[in-house]
């Protein structure tokens, strides 16, 4: 069993180049969860897992002054959420093992606004059930693992909300039901000792979070009137590891594609926030590299780069066959890293620099307002004791301190930040 907590109180930048004083943003999370796990229940080879969980969490948006929203506002959103899972799986021949999955949660959302007239509104209800069997096949003459899956999801939906404007509390809507099936193919077969191809193949379906119908009253406006979104997706790629005397090399290649409709996406709005929208049908495809080398017992380097297409391809004419909002057409990441240095007999340490790219996104679905290409930079040092478990931890984010640079539309990117952290572990530190 567990129990996980969260606490965080933080300010808000203003608009443009406003400068927020007052307004506030407030976060509490609590998770309590009791597992079980057991590899005999079955019989030989057999695995039973089984969870019951329950989690609170509250966002407190704060701001008197007016300096985010329209009006002033003090607002309290509530999620409750409480379910069970149980996933079983069990080897049938020397070919075949088969899995099957249950699920069902209850969801609710409950709005409050301290300077309405009507301050506590009409909870939201999400009831969730879902079921799923998966199966493993071994095709021993050509060696080609075939995993075919399927999943169906109902909820039902009772939506209600904020008016993003004005804050005030809305009605309770006529319950919705959606079914959301899925179903995908993966494939999987070495090509030698240190290489393996795979394959997947599916459609998929995926129903709007609470995040996205009723927002975080703060910089991201929900939109209770989002429909699930859908569609074909695909990817194929290689993975493979080069072990050597010296050096070693692991890394993977992928290229992957989606078909969507009703894609759910989050578009910058023209006053400092973004709203979710659906977007109607969108064509997206890619490449995506993967590398790391470990040089030695105290080098390693780790690289990824993907390209990214992701494309409207909805009716709307202004927006047709341009790439969506806030989607970098190139991403890159570089992370070199020194680790294990011995300090006498007790202590070890390590650093890194990291070094992140993006570029060729678009703030606006009619890709007339380009966002400017960053590259933020970041360190890190570390010194760890590992016969007490004790790890101490030096890491900056955004070093060159970069405040110009848009990630919301509006709203600028964090300066430099400096963090501290201690680790304590029973376990022996391993790097």
């Amino acid at each position: 069993m567990g129990l996980i907590g969260f606490a965080r109180d933080h300010g808000l930048s203003g608009p443009a180049i406003t400068q927020a004083t007052a307004a506030h943003f407030q976060t509490l999370r609590g998770l309590a969860y009791v597992t079980y796990d057991s590899r005999d229940d079955l019989g030989p080879g057999g695995r039973l897992h089984g969870q019951v969980y329950g989690s609170a969490m509250r966002d407190r948006f704060l701001d008197p002054k007016a300096e985010i929203g329209a009006i002033a506002a003090r607002t309290n959103d509530t999620t409750l959420s409480a379910g069970a899972t149980a996933t079983a799986s069990k080897p049938f021949t020397g070919w075949m093992r088969g899995a099957a999955t249950v699920e069902g949660r209850r969801e609710t959302f409950q709005p409050e606004n301290e300077l309405d007239p009507t301050p506590i509104g009409v909870p939201a209800e999400r009831l969730v059930g879902s079921a799923g069997v998966e199966a493993g096949l071994w095709w021993r003459r050509i060696d080609l693992d075939v995993v075919p899956s399927a999943r169906l999801e109902v909820l039902r939906d009772v939506v209600t909300g904020r008016d993003a404007l004005f804050q005030r509390q809305q009605p309770a809507g006529t319950p919705i039901v959606h079914r959301l099936p899925v179903a995908r193919l993966g494939l999987a077969r070495p090509l030698g000792p240190s290489v393996t191809a795979k394959a997947n193949v599916g459609r998929y379906g995926r129903a709007p979070s609470f995040l996205e119908l009723y927002g975080d009253t703060g910089a991201l406006l929900g939109n209770p009137t989002l429909r699930p979104e859908s569609g074909w997706n695909g990817d194929a790629g290689v993975e493979y590891h080069a072990p050597g005397a010296h050096a070693a090399l692991t890394g993977r290649s992928t290229a992957f594609a989606a078909r969507v409709d009703d894609l759910i996406e989050w578009v910058p709005t023209s006053y400092a926030s973004a709203r979710v929208e659906n977007l109607g049908r969108a064509r997206i495809w890619g490449v995506e590299q993967d590398l790391s080398v470990d040089a030695g017992r105290f080098f390693s380097v780790a690289a990824q780069a993907t390209y990214l297409d992701a494309r409207d391809a909805s009716d709307v004419a202004a927006h047709r066959g341009h790439q969506l909002p806030l989607r970098p057409r190139v991403q890159a990441y570089l992370r070199p890293r020194v680790r294990r240095l011995p300090l006498g007999r007790a202590l070890v340490a390590g650093a890194y620099v990291e070094g992140d790219l993006t570029a060729g996104a678009f703030h606006d679905g009619a890709n007339l307002v380009p966002v400017t290409p960053r590259f933020l930079l970041g360190a890190g040092v570390e010194i760890g004791a590992p016969r007490a478990g004790l790890r101490l931890a030096i890491t900056a984010k955004n070093l060159t301190d970069l405040r110009d640079q848009q990630q919301v539309i509006q709203y600028p990117l964090p300066g430099r930040s400096i963090f501290l952290s201690v680790n304590w572990s029973n376990e022996n530190i391993k790097e």
